[in-house]
C-alpha cells in the first residue's frame, strides 16, 4: 500500500518514478496493529531504489504524522534534505469490517 500510494504521489507532483531513488530521507509512521513487515521503512526504500535513504520508523499515533512533516519541513528549509518521503499504511478498519 505505501509504494503503490508512493508512486500515486510522485505521479501526482510530476516527479519521474526513478527520480525516487534520490529520496535522502524516508519515515514510516508506526502502526496501531501488528506489522506484516520487519522493517518498513527498509522495505519501502529498497522496493523505491532509494538505497542510500536515512530511514526512520516513528511512534504510533497522536500527533506523529503532523511532526514529522514539520521536522523534515525544517530539514528541508535549512538544506539538510533534499527530497524526503513521509509514509504510513494501516488497514484495521478494512480487517475489523471483513471479519464481521
Amino acid at each position: 500500500m505505501m509504494y503503490a500510494t508512493a508512486q500515486a504521489c510522485a505521479e501526482d507532483a510530476g516527479v519521474a518514478l526513478d527520480q525516487l531513488r534520490q529520496i535522502d530521507a524516508l519515515a514510516v509512521v508506526n502502526t496501531v496493529g501488528p506489522s506484516l513487515m520487519d522493517n518498513p521503512p527498509g522495505q519501502l526504500a529498497r522496493l523505491l531504489g532509494a538505497r542510500d535513504a536515512v530511514q526512520y520508523l516513528s511512534s504510533t499515533g497522536g500527533n506523529t504524522p503532523q511532526t514529522l512533516v514539520n521536522h523534515f519541513a525544517r530539514e528541508i528549509a535549512h538544506g539538510r534534505s533534499s527530497m524526503v518521503l513521509l509514509s504510513g499504511a494501516e488497514a484495521l478498519d478494512s480487517i475489523s469490517k471483513s471479519a464481521k
